[in-house]
């Protein structure tokens, strides 16, 4: 089973069902058949801010995801909890907001589609 934890900075209006079923289902489709556990978290400005000015010293561009895997290799062979930590996905909200409105789509569909993308980069699947 993928267990997948939310959350929330503030009580952002979200589907956190929607959210955690796409985390689930990207997975499976990408292989992950083993227990694991993602984290989900989604932040305002200041957290972002912060991630930006600690991992992105130099870019000015504000980035409306941050992913943090674990390295599933190095993780115990036999984890206390019996489940593969694949890490941390970090959105940002107030972009999530913005992307809406630009393409006007519904905010739930953005942060869908950012917490999707993140599972890839947990799993070790990059854009070009």
């Amino acid at each position: 089973m993928i267990e997948v934890s939310i959350f929330k900075e503030e009580k952002y209006p979200l589907d956190s069902k929607k959210i955690e079923s796409t985390v689930r289902k990207t997975l499976i489709k990408n292989g992950v058949s083993f227990d694991a556990f993602v984290e989900v978290a989604i932040v305002g400005e200041k957290k972002m801010d912060e991630l930006n000015k600690k991992y992105y010293k130099d870019e000015v561009y504000m980035h409306p995801i941050f992913t943090f895997p674990e390295n599933i290799e190095s993780n115990f062979s036999f984890p206390p909890d019996g489940k593969k930590h694949l890490g941390q996905i970090v959105i940002s909200y107030p972009t999530a907001v913005e992307t809406a409105k630009e393409k006007n789509i519904s905010l739930d569909d953005v942060i869908v589609s950012l917490a999707e993308h993140g599972c890839l980069h947990l799993i070790g699947k990059h854009h070009k």
